[in-house]
């Protein structure tokens, strides 16, 4: 099909309109996960800030590898921000500790290293330096906001127990012993469903924000294999944000040259 210029035109400067508008944003550098069980706990750190997939590693009895995908950047039109990790078990031979997953977006830290399944090898770890490695997001000034935690779990024919615990945490950092503060949690047993739970909240810290998740595995059987937990933790202060003077303008002539096509089409048409 051969566009006519005038339609051509106007369905250019309307794209070029929408891409301004909606540009994303990113504003952190890196992602950590931090694993415990029992007196054991090992750190995994990518400086991929938006995902982030561990090699297989055993700890305490369990055999597992870990995937984590950052969605919805703030500073995007509604001002989100998403975590989503996925915890795969390949085997469970001691379950006599609970396997606890962290996920952090922080900044980059220098002279860290890690081996090939991404996990610390340096004498240097994100966690250890303190809470003021957590990154903190721009957060808009309204109330109240929509913070939520969900959690899943799939089990396989091995899987006869378990329970995953998902937390999320939000706004200001708290102790160097956890990610933030805890806002709501969601849990879910091993019976292939996930379920997600919400809390609505004012907005005490209008400057900057933290988003963080925990996991908590338990009471899942010896000899389970090759299933998987999640959790989501998402924030959402979506807020009417006011496009710039260019952007408006753009989008207008956009508008005007389809109308225009639109006449002269009908016009045509009508002849």
């Amino acid at each position: 099909m051969i566009l006519r210029p005038s339609r051509a035109l106007a369905m250019a400067i309307a794209t070029v309109g929408a891409i301004m508008c909606s540009a994303p944003t990113r504003t952190f550098a890196a992602i950590e996960i931090v694993v415990t069980s029992g007196s054991t706990t090992d750190y995994f750190y990518t400086t991929n800030d938006n995902s982030f997939a561990t090699g297989t590693f055993t700890i305490g009895g369990y055999k597992s590898q870990i995937q984590t995908t950052t969605t919805s950047y703030p500073g995007n039109p509604g001002n989100e921000g998403s975590i989503s990790t996925t915890v795969n078990i390949g085997d469970v031979t001691n379950n006599s500790h609970t396997l606890q997953t962290t996920v952090l977006l922080i900044k980059a830290i220098s002279g860290v290293t890690t081996d090939a399944n991404g996990q610390v090898t340096s004498s240097i770890t994100p966690l250890k330096i303190g809470t003021a490695a957590l990154e903190r997001w721009t957060a808009p000034a309204t109330t109240p906001v929509d913070v939520s935690s969900g959690a899943s779990f799939a089990q396989t024919q091995s899987t006869k127990a378990g329970l995953n615990t998902a937390s999320t945490f939000y706004d200001s950092p708290g102790a160097a012993v956890g990610p933030g503060t805890f806002v709501v949690g969601s849990t879910q047993t091993y019976n292939n469903t996930s379920l997600t739970s919400f809390a609505n909240m004012s907005e005490s810290n209008t400057g900057t924000y933290t988003l963080g998740q925990m996991m908590v595995l338990s009471k899942v059987n010896v000899g389970a294999s090759k299933f998987n937990y999640g959790a989501t933790s998402a924030v959402d202060a979506t807020i009417q944000t006011v496009p710039e003077p260019s952007s408006l303008v753009l989008s207008g002539l956009g508008g005007l040259g389809l109308i225009g096509y639109g006449l002269r089409r009908r016009k045509a048409s009508g002849a």
